[in-house]
């Protein structure tokens, strides 16, 4: 057992500690504080993922699962299916974008009450091999990139409560299934992005 606790403690020196990077904005509308505690019916879009993401639309599946979680942790907030919201635009436009505007008209026929758009430039993991100089030779580590915007619109009044722009690269030395560790990253970002600001200006 020694030995091995030695080789780890030598592989972890030599690949140093784990490395956050984070970036990106919050802004938050002045209501944000108290809109948080009532958004009511939510409808959230599905996730656009950019064209060069591996298994875009598996991974979308993922993030929207992510995205509800968050928002369903909220109080007093309901998230349901966009089908019926959607359904509004695909007869005449099944493959062009819908502006906030036109999604915040319908989902008010609808009576919802506030609608999700999110997007994502980044959502990926690699797992790495290094040779290192000192025993053990041979290291690993994890590597998990998210980046993401966010935008939380209120119904009733077309304002927008939250705009987030966000980024997380995270350097896990032995760690394995990078892929696994996304959810978690995506996660701790969604959760700055709809917490209650601690600058009452952001």
């Amino acid at each position: 057992m020694r030995p091995l606790l030695l080789a780890t403690a030598g592989l972890a020196l030599t690949l140093g500690a784990c490395r956050t990077s984070v970036g990106g904005f919050v802004r938050h509308d002045p209501r944000w504080a108290s809109a948080r505690e009532s958004l009511g019916r939510v409808a959230l879009i599905p996730p656009w993922m950019h064209w060069d993401i591996l298994d875009g639309e598996g991974k979308a599946l993922e993030v929207g699962q992510v995205v509800a979680d968050a928002l369903r942790g909220l109080p007093n907030a309901s998230v349901i299916d966009p089908a019926p919201l959607l359904a509004q635009f695909a007869p005449k436009r099944p493959n062009a974008p819908i502006g906030d505007h036109e999604l915040v008209s319908a989902a008010r026929t609808l009576g919802l009450d506030t609608v999700c758009v999110m997007s994502v430039i980044s959502y990926g993991g690699a797992f790495t091999l290094y040779v290192g100089v000192t025993l053990p030779p041979i290291g690993w580590a994890a590597e998990t990139s998210v980046e993401f915007t966010l935008r939380v619109i209120e119904v009733r009044t077309g304002d927008l409560l939250v705009w987030a722009v966000m980024r997380r690269y995270e350097w896990r030395p032995l760690a394995f299934r990078a892929r696994s560790l996304l959810p978690e990253d995506l996660a701790k970002e969604l959760g700055h992005a709809l917490a209650v600001p601690s600058d009452p200006k952001e």
